[in-house]
């Protein structure tokens, strides 16, 4: 005696995908039925107007499947999946996704479904959970050929040095690293390397010319205004070396702006001038000579990522290499 197939009753969702006025109901693969409205889905996706406007078999006919007089449509989709493009597409509450791994479910389903503004919405979330994986979302991009996302996560990777770029260890990696080539690795390890190549430029000049309306002086001694204004206080040197060690590691405007925050500098605040300890005027001004300073680093990293990522070439030993994205 051979044991029928047993077949798994489809179970509702949850509000508000079990209005009884819905038009449609899309039956997850796990066998989830979510009820909503023809309307709704056409207006948020082409891919579901193009499938609604095709003649759809009549009832009496027996090839449509319908629960309560309303057609079926089978999904490829789980249930979780789902769920994310629907609440997207329905008004109502957004719960933006908390992992990595949920926000890239999410993108990968809005691509599908050509929802570009689950899509835009998913790729902005994915940026701000990747802090301290910029190097995974860029493989995630590479993976779903999201150009714009993998430009963006790219520059992110740039406030992290190379030595904690990666995991440290292989049974740390994530999936997504298996399965995209090394080819996109490198171009990651490259641009790395050419913005911090290109931090080069900064010359003393251009630090110490940047903001020339204002230098680190003693509030006692003299002020912006006045002859001989500027009597420098003991740690700008310092200050200025860790410019450039802080850029060569992470040539990123957010690590000099962090840099601004944390003080960035070592040694007394005690003007060397007058040898009176005042209340440090660059609590204000250095924020503000670094902002300026970013604005020169970000122009730098500009000319890398129009060089790499938009079908410029890197020169190496062995010749021109181009390595413009391939999507």
């Amino acid at each position: 005696m051979t044991d029928s197939p047993t077949t798994t009753t489809p179970t509702p969702a949850k509000s508000p995908f079990n209005d009884p006025r819905a038009d449609i109901i899309l039956r997850s693969s796990d066998k989830i039925d979510f009820a909503t409205f023809k309307t709704i889905l056409s207006l948020s996706s082409p891919i579901f107007d193009d499938m609604f406007r095709l003649p759809q078999p009549s009832s009496d006919s027996g090839s449509q499947a319908e629960k309560d007089g309303v057609a079926v449509v089978e999904m490829t989709e789980n249930g979780k999946e789902l769920e994310m493009l629907l609440r997207f597409c329905h008004p109502g509450e957004r719960p933006p996704p908390e992992s990595i791994e949920d926000a890239t479910l999410a993108m990968a389903v809005a691509m599908k479904y050509q929802v570009d503004f689950m899509a835009a919405a998913s790729k902005k979330r994915l940026l701000e959970l990747a802090v301290d994986e910029p190097a995974r979302v860029f493989s995630i991009a590479c993976l779903y050929k999201a150009k714009d996302l993998a430009i963006d996560s790219a520059k992110l990777a740039l406030n992290k040095s190379e030595a904690t770029l990666f995991p440290n260890h292989p049974n740390s990696i994530p999936s997504e690293f298996s399965l995209i080539t090394a080819r996109y690795i490198i171009h990651l390890l490259t641009y790395h390397r050419q913005c911090a190549a290109k931090m080069g430029s900064l010359t003393e000049a251009v630090i110490n010319g940047i903001g020339q309306d204002w230098k680190p002086s003693c509030g006692h001694c003299g002020s912006r205004g006045v002859a001989n204004p500027t009597f420098s206080l003991q740690h700008w040197p310092d200050f200025r070396a860790n410019i450039r060690s802080t850029l060569n590691l992470r040539p990123s405007s957010e690590a000099l702006k962090e840099l601004a925050r944390t003080g960035g500098y070592s040694g007394s605040l005690l003007c060397g001038y007058c040898s009176i300890r005042r209340m440090d005027p660059t609590a204000v001004e250095l924020p503000r000579y670094c902002t300026q300073l970013s604005a020169h680093v970000d122009r730098l990293i500009a000319e890398v990522c129009h060089q790499l990522f938009l079908g410029g070439k890197v020169t190496y030993s062995g010749g021109q290499v181009p390595l413009e994205l391939d999507f």
